[in-house]
């Protein structure tokens, strides 16, 4: 299917040229409209006329804007515009709206959004450094966000201004992805494996770090929180959940079996088995969260795979606060710059597994692979690293495939983020 888009936008032609879609790009020269009051008028309208205004059929077209106290904010004129209204943003929340158009079909969506603050030597760099034809609503972004934004919760695309969700539903793109949730940055060491696992995959991510940490949570408590991040994946299309969290899987993943059996789930849990067999003196240690060490799926793996093993646990959910603290970024690319507190706070935990003989250590939160470089610091040769992340992503490979669901796409895979 030629898809004819409506749009003078070399932001959403990237998005479109990514995803592999065959189109052509007509500007749409048609007025538009600002409805004060009502924002999803406003871009509904607007996507409407700009895809009424380019003959044919097959025309996408798509309308952004920004929102906040109550006021529509739309593309600045001029660059010194551009940086007035960034200074507005510095520092505070906003939505962005998008309307996409298609065939007379249209479909709004809204992602809310947390600028930097920005001081305004910062904003003058950055506004010298845009392309005026290339704003996604009222301000231009970079590809990963990091200058300007500092968290978001919705799709990354619809504040690029072409979001993906009804692109998938009209069937101009299959974007299903496999869809992962955490509490928050901790399932990143799980999804680096998978994206070298399956590189040919669409992945969604949701970072719940509104409800951050899970591990000092009751179950019934992370069994609710489970089931509304499984809803919001499965409406976004995701395919296959993984849930990233040993707490939650613990807690809910046989529930969500159950209430949704045509959906692949997969979870992680302490590899304790593959940690007693690498070990020498039978003495192993487990570093969890107290909600993973407190659980049954815990006490069940350790009594199936540790019985000849002395183990050696202990609750590190320390770790998890440090790990968030960090950059999303700088995780995902291993470039974090770790503190004298953080390796501290590592060997307090870990130096007392070490004067108690264990020779391995098993990471049992998906927190806990990021700390490696430190925890591995303070081991050096006395004990060994289980961490369970490679396992876990061909394991999903392995369920994808099994469950005839698996990708293998020549464009780049859409990796899309969420914050809650």
């Amino acid at each position: 299917m030629k898809i004819t888009l409506a749009s003078a936008s070399p932001r959403r032609a990237k998005i479109l040229a990514s995803l592999g879609v065959d189109f052509e790009t007509r500007p749409a020269d048609c007025a538009e409209t600002s409805i004060p009051d009502d924002p999803e008028g406003t871009v509904g309208r607007n996507a409407l006329a700009k895809a009424a205004c380019v003959p044919g059929r097959n025309v996408l077209a798509a309308d952004t804007i920004v929102w906040m106290d109550g006021r529509i904010y739309g593309k600045p004129r001029d660059l010194d515009e551009a940086g007035k209204f960034l200074g507005e943003l510095s520092g505070r929340t906003h939505i962005v709206f998008t309307g996409v158009a298609f065939n007379g079909r249209l479909k709004v969506e809204k992602s809310r959004v947390t600028v930097r603050r920005l001081d305004p030597a910062a904003i003058e760099e950055y506004v010298s450094s845009v392309r005026p034809v290339d704003r996604a609503g009222a301000y231009d972004i970079d590809e990963s966000g990091s200058k300007i934004v500092e968290r978001y919760r919705g799709s990354y695309e619809n504040i690029m201004g072409l979001p993906l969700e009804p692109l998938a539903e009209w069937g101009i793109v299959d974007s299903r992805p496999v869809g992962f949730f955490d509490s928050g940055w901790g399932g990143l060491s799980i999804l680096k494996e998978f994206w070298r696992t399956c590189p040919g995959e669409d992945t969604l991510y949701l970072a719940d770090r509104k409800n951050c940490p899970y591990g000092n949570r009751g179950a019934d408590e992370i069994l609710r929180i489970s089931r509304e991040n499984t809803g919001i994946l499965l409406e976004r299309g995701a395919k296959a959940v993984v849930v990233a969290c040993n707490t939650a899987t613990a807690a809910a993943i046989e529930t969500l079996r159950r209430e949704y059996p045509s959906v692949p789930f997969i979870g992680v849990e302490p590899a304790v088995k593959p940690a007693v067999s690498d070990s020498k003196t039978g003495v192993v240690g487990v570093i969890a969260t107290a909600g993973t060490l407190g659980g049954g799926h815990y006490s069940r793996t350790k009594g199936r795979y540790a019985s000849g093993a002395k183990i050696v646990a202990s609750v590190a959910d320390g770790f998890v606060g440090i790990v968030e603290s960090k950059d999303r970024d700088d995780i995902l690319d291993g470039t974090v710059e770790w503190t004298a507190s953080d390796r501290a706070a590592v060997r307090e935990v870990i130096a007392p597994m070490l004067d108690a003989g264990c020779d391995t250590i098993v990471l049992g939160c998906t927190h806990f692979p990021h700390l490696a470089p430190l925890i591995e610091a303070e081991c050096g040769e006395r004990a060994k690293i289980v961490d369970p992340s490679r396992a876990v992503a061909l394991q999903i490979a392995r369920v994808i495939e099994k469950n005839g669901l698996s990708a293998d796409l020549a464009r780049p895979p859409v990796r899309m983020f969420m914050e809650s």
